[in-house]
């Protein structure tokens, strides 16, 4: 996607503004996929499996959601509530996730991916295909995964 020079300075921002949270976040080059559908209890199944989510830094959609709009940068539309306004923003929060879950990977953070299983990639990753900057390949980097039930 093509965003305009302004739009793409602030999502640069927001990626430099939330990798900030990484600054004490072990570089032991781990990973965690929670993934699941949508209002799955990722994270209580992180604590079930005795995964100290503390230990890495979280990176999902949803925290880049919630970032963007403290910026104001969500389109207010009439006649649709926040949260809708939320899903026009949607392809640009997974672009900067995915930027962020870069730079984290790059410099060898311990990463918690929270996914939501609506893309085929995801399901690839979370079906045991390697994932993103060698997570998952014999040799490479170390990953857990977890499938928590639907609410």
């Amino acid at each position: 996607m093509i965003w305009l020079p302004d739009r793409s300075r602030h999502q640069r921002r927001i990626v430099a503004a939330l990798y900030e949270l990484a600054a004490d976040v072990p570089c032991g080059r781990r990973a965690v996929f929670a993934g699941g559908p949508r209002g799955a209890d990722k994270l209580g199944v992180l604590a079930q499996t005795g995964i100290d989510a503390s230990g890495y830094f979280p990176v999902s959609i949803d925290l880049v959601l919630a970032e963007t709009a403290r910026r104001s940068m969500i389109p207010v539309v009439a006649r649709l509530s926040p949260l809708d306004g939320a899903d026009l923003v949607n392809g640009e929060a997974q672009h900067v996730a995915k930027r962020l879950t870069a730079r984290a990977i790059a410099d060898g953070r311990d990463v918690l991916l929270d996914l939501t299983m609506g893309q085929p990639a995801i399901c690839a990753v979370l079906a045991g295909e390697p994932g993103p900057g060698g997570l998952g390949r014999p040799g490479g980097r170390s990953a857990h995964k977890l499938l928590p039930t639907p609410p």
